[in-house]
C-alpha cells in the first residue's frame, strides 16, 4: 500500500508526503485475552 498524506495549516498552506516505497498492512485479525482490569 502506498500512503499519501496531506495538511494544511490555519494560514492555508498545504504539504503533502508520499511514501516512496509500499507500506506492508497485515490484514490478519489481532487474538487478544483480557487477565484482569485494575481501577
Amino acid at each position: 500500500m502506498f500512503v499519501r498524506v496531506t495538511a494544511r495549516d490555519a494560514a492555508g498552506n498545504e504539504r503533502s508526503a508520499v511514501t516512496t516505497g509500499g507500506v506492508p498492512v497485515d490484514l490478519t485479525r489481532p487474538a487478544a485475552r483480557v487477565l484482569g482490569v485494575v481501577r
